[in-house]
């Protein structure tokens, strides 16, 4: 197993547990940009990396509150 996929395993497992102390929308963007930045494979790409993740976890999270489903909520948000 390679560093990348070392990294994305323990990332997971610290997402599990911010998720409860941090809330979902800090844990899961951070999470996601995480994954977008191991999955690139060269060059760093702002688009990629920071914006795709932002908008996808607006948009998860304002359908979760149209759909009134409880979200983890922490200490941050």
């Amino acid at each position: 197993m390679n560093v990348r996929g070392i990294v994305g395993i323990l990332s997971t497992v610290v997402y599990l547990f911010a998720l409860r102390r941090v809330g979902f929308v800090v844990s899961t963007t951070a999470i996601l940009i995480l994954y977008s930045i191991l999955l690139q494979n060269r060059r760093l790409r702002l688009l990629d990396s920071l914006v795709v993740p932002l908008v996808m976890v607006a948009v998860v999270y304002l359908m979760l509150l149209l759909l009134r489903v409880p979200v983890a909520s922490g200490i941050l948000f």
